[in-house]
């Protein structure tokens, strides 16, 4: 029993040792590096997730964007400008650069940003930010804000309040607003 282990042992050792794996290998197949788990990545700095994508800050440079069905990379935005937080809702993909938030919206395999603009102010991103669909709420330094969402077009509800520095907001679905005070 020992002996069938020990040549077994052997057998496999020697099989593997003769495998060479190369960048060929990888792209012909053997590992589909075009999807999701294997796809390389320099430097992911954030993600999010719905049910239909996932998208990937990769390097704060560029988001990428996978299909969650297919696994497949389906969608690439770069830009010069320093990405931070991103988030997903639907087919649209909201993300941080430069202290403003930007609208991505799928259209086809192309991503298509759009600055959103506050009705009587700029939007000063500092900290954390959630969406719904409907509303955006903001920690920038110790200032929260909730703002709607009407088009590209968003309008400060409400009074802005003091929170924790850079601490976490969400919105849901509900339009319930939560953070730490």
């Amino acid at each position: 029993m020992v002996m069938h282990i020990l040549v077994m042992a052997m057998f496999i050792f020697t099989f593997a040792s003769n495998v060479n794996v190369s960048a060929s290998t990888l792209d012909s197949g053997f590992f589909p590096i075009s999807q999701m788990e294997y796809y390389h990545l320099d430097s992911p700095q954030n993600v999010a997730y719905s049910e239909i994508y996932t998208a990937v800050n990769d390097n704060n440079k560029k988001i990428l964007l996978f299909s969650n069905q297919t696994k497949e990379k389906i969608a690439t935005y770069e830009t010069n400008k320093t990405l931070g937080q991103i988030k997903i809702f639907n087919d649209e993909i909201m993300f941080v650069s430069d202290k403003s938030i930007y609208r991505l919206s799928l259209s086809g395999n192309t991503l298509k940003p759009q600055n959103l603009q506050d009705a009587q102010e700029e939007m000063n991103i500092g900290g954390n930010f959630d969406y719904n669909g409907e509303y955006i709420i903001i920690n920038a330094e110790e200032i929260t804000k909730i703002y709607k969402l009407e088009g590209n077009v968003a309008t400060q509800v409400g009074e802005e309040f003091y929170s924790l520095k850079d601490t976490s907001v969400a919105v849901n679905s509900n339009n319930e607003f939560f953070y730490i005070t």
